[in-house]
């Protein structure tokens, strides 16, 4: 009888909270615009091959993949390294939370002394997909919210959904979202076209985006090799498949957007951003770019108005504002954070730039100050004659003139003290840059 009430009092309980858990979820329903942003753009020539892209307005590169786009090995990577009971749970885990606070607290107590709190999470899938819809500082009420948006994604979308989102919304490093674009960006493939190492490389950058980005050196190699392990020993790849994965090679990269005929490509950009696409029609946009039609026309491959890679490489002079915007935001990040690795990436190595960039942030370090809020402001990158020197210095050298700006910094010193730099008009300068990746080589005041 006794066992009847408890069981009778469970039951009222989960009716309630079930009802209580509609109303609240018709009264504050989930904010869908964060799965609505502008993707970027992608121009292919008639042979089916890339000419160009077009960064997003808010200059992240953004491409989205369809759930049939998405191999099955990624998924199962994903889940073993983030949320290994994902298909299990209703969008909250409550052993991991159980963990995490167990050994948060007895963290507190051991190891607070030392000033060496290290923290574990217990955030699922579910979870960081409903805190990427839902940006906020972290707090008790936020993740209270946090929870309470990962019930209702879970009440709403089935599990395949949910992932889909993950994999799209995703930081990957730098302005790099979702994890078609890192394809890209860090291995120049499609997502199909992946290895295994390669696959595990790209499911552990979420957990700490900026430090496991591809592009800087890091003990990202070690993670990889570790969740290669669970996913041999959980059954999902062989041990010939493991060995291998284990044996290829690595290093630190980010390949650069192609440029081919940019004043083609700037001109079939243009004349669809001139129609008015929204958010939602952007995907028809960019499938219809994607068929390497005319500048302004809906229409598919074979178009002879679209030129080929081959053509597009006679051009001399070219529009690198991408370009140009990723390398400042690379260097700006990079003097901001005072790391060498990730200022050296964005020049040629030896260059005048790269030894510039070099002295700077020595007598940065050696000041004992840090840089905060260093922001560029790229106004226009337009490509110019390149000079003879630069030309017979730097093969495949482009030269771009740039109009930018900075606005006010700040430098803190050892003590704390803050002093404010001024904001730096805008002015002109031109840049040599090389390919493959695109760097830095010098940097000349403009005529």
């Amino acid at each position: 009888m006794k066992f009847l009430k408890f069981t009778l009092k469970i039951a009222l309980f989960c009716a309630f909270a079930f009802t209580l858990f509609l109303i609240l979820d018709a009264l504050y329903p989930l904010n869908l615009d964060m799965l609505n942003k502008q993707k970027s753009r992608i121009l292919y020539d008639r042979n089916g091959e890339i000419l160009n892209m077009q960064i997003s307005d808010d200059q992240i590169w953004r491409f989205y993949a369809s759930a049939d786009e998405i191999p099955p090995r990624l998924k199962q990577s994903a889940i073993y390294f983030e949320d290994r009971y994902f298909y299990y749970h209703f969008g909250v885990n409550p052993a991991s939370i159980l963990r995490a606070a167990t050994y948060n607290f007895t963290q507190n107590f051991t190891k607070k002394s030392e000033g060496n709190v290290e923290r574990v999470g217990a955030s699922t899938i579910t979870m960081q997909v409903a805190r990427m819809m839902r940006p906020k500082q972290r707090s008790y009420k936020n993740k209270i919210i946090e929870i309470f948006n990962a019930f209702q994604l879970e009440w709403h979308f089935s599990k395949d959904e949910i992932l889909g989102m993950y994999f799209n919304l995703a930081p990957y490093g730098g302005n790099i979202e979702g994890v078609k674009t890192a394809a890209y960006f860090y291995f120049k493939k499609d997502l199909r076209e992946l290895s295994n190492a390669q696959i595990a490389l790209l499911s552990v950058i979420p957990k700490n985006p900026n430090k496991n980005r591809l592009d800087r050196k890091s003990n990202i190699n070690a993670l990889k090799n570790r969740l290669i392990s669970q996913l041999r020993e959980g059954g999902v790849i062989s041990q010939s498949e493991y060995e291998r994965a284990l044996a290829e090679p690595f290093s630190p990269k980010r390949y650069a957007a192609p440029n081919y005929a940019p004043h083609y490509a700037l001109l079939a950009f243009n004349n669809y951003k001139m129609q008015n696409f929204t958010a939602k029609d952007d995907v028809n946009f960019t499938q219809n770019l994607e068929q390497g039609g005319t500048p302004g026309a809906t229409t598919g491959p074979g178009t002879e108005a679209t030129p080929t890679r081959e053509a597009a490489d006679a051009e001399a002079t070219s529009d690198m504002m991408p370009v140009v915007v990723e390398l400042s935001l690379a260097r700006d990040t990079a003097l901001n954070e005072g790391d060498a690795v990730a200022l050296a990436s964005t020049t040629v190595p030896g260059s005048p730039a790269a030894l510039a960039d070099e002295a700077l942030l020595a007598a940065i370090i050696d000041s004992g100050e840090q840089i905060e809020g260093l922001s560029t402001t790229v106004h226009s990158a337009t490509g110019v004659p390149v000079g003879r020197e630069a030309a017979e210095s730097w093969t495949g050298a482009t030269a771009v003139r740039v109009s930018q700006s900075q606005a006010p910094s700040v430098r803190i010193a050892a003590d704390g003290s803050r002093r404010e730099v001024p904001a730096q008009a805008r002015r002109e300068v031109v840049l040599v840059l090389v390919p493959d990746p695109w760097r830095v080589a010098e940097v000349l005041q403009a005529d």
